[in-house]
């Protein structure tokens, strides 16, 4: 496949599924990558070809860069970068809202944000009282957490290389995390194994049965590689060991509702987690084929052992 400038010292390669381990898969899509990437890939973007796994129904691309590629590519996406004051008036209400949410199931403890960006929600958690840690694999957001929020705690590299002690960490968070990573069974895996007793583990990766996948372009970015739905996210974290999972769905919201989220964040704030729970149990007793015409692009998923 054709492959843009930056990447073309990359050899490709195929691989099996990594939730069930089955090589038979029909092509998905194809779909090159759009002008806002193309100056970091080339004048010709980049080329991929996703993948729906025969066996359990599991989406990713294929054929993908070698897992030693993987690290150098996340962390120079050239788009990651925004002023911390934009961050925090677009995100901050979001966190606050997580926060109370994890509160309820552990109200104090050690917390680990996997890929924690900016470092928002290990800021707001600091506050809160609990012991905060956090990575990434861009310098640049690294530098931003500690210099601009204050972070001591936040380490440089990819998890799975920081050789962190076992069941140290009584909250794990990792939004929009999985979906970039190599291999995200490996990636929930390791979070298991650094989830204290009584834990719970809360990630967020994007829906790809969503209104958003199909009518969307830029849903569809050259730095995901794993393309999750409501059945694959449970099922990729019970193969690890969580035995309770609860999943939401975001509501899906037309282009001008989400050009104002920041505004109706911080009006709907205190209603949100219970408009959350009522639309996740609306769209199940719809039925599957009625919740993908009004699911967002999110996935939320709070994990336990037991």
């Amino acid at each position: 496949m054709e492959k843009g400038a930056d990447w073309q010292e990359l050899q490709w390669v195929p691989i099996p599924c990594q939730l069930c381990g089955s090589t038979d898969y029909s092509v998905y899509k194809v779909y090159r990558t759009l002008p806002a990437y193309q100056e970091a890939y080339g004048p010709g973007g980049v080329e991929q070809q996703v993948v729906k796994c025969a066996s359990c129904g599991l989406v990713y691309n294929n054929p993908r860069p070698p897992r030693e590629g993987f690290l150098s590519l996340s962390s120079t996406d050239p788009h990651t970068y925004r002023p911390m004051s934009v961050l925090l008036s677009r995100r901050k209400a979001f966190f606050e809202c997580e926060l109370a949410r994890l509160r309820k199931h552990v109200p104090t403890g050690r917390w680990l944000d996997v890929g924690c960006n900016y470092g928002i929600m290990m800021r707001l958690a600091a506050d809160a009282g609990y012991e905060v840690h956090g990575n990434d694999v861009q310098p640049r957001l690294v530098k931003a957490a500690r210099e601009e929020l204050g972070l001591e705690n936040v380490m440089l590299g990819d998890l799975l290389d920081l050789k962190l002690a076992e069941s140290h960490f009584d909250v794990i968070t990792a939004y929009a995390v999985i979906e970039h990573v190599y291999d995200p069974i490996e990636m929930l895996r390791e979070m298991r194994r650094l989830l204290a007793p009584g834990g719970v583990v809360r990630c967020c990766v994007p829906n790809v049965e969503s209104r958003h996948a199909q009518t969307i372009p830029e849903w569809w970015e050259p730095y995901h590689f794993t393309f999750f739905s409501a059945e694959t996210l449970r099922a990729a974290l019970n193969q690890v060991g969580f035995v309770r999972v609860e999943i939401s769905a975001t509501p899906y919201a037309p282009a001008f509702v989400r050009n104002r989220q920041a505004v109706l964040y911080k009006i709907l704030r205190p209603a949100i987690p219970t408009l959350m729970r009522a639309f996740s149990l609306l769209s199940e007793a719809a039925g599957a084929r009625v919740a993908r015409l009004v699911t967002g692009s999110g996935l939320y998923a709070t994990a336990r052992e037991a």
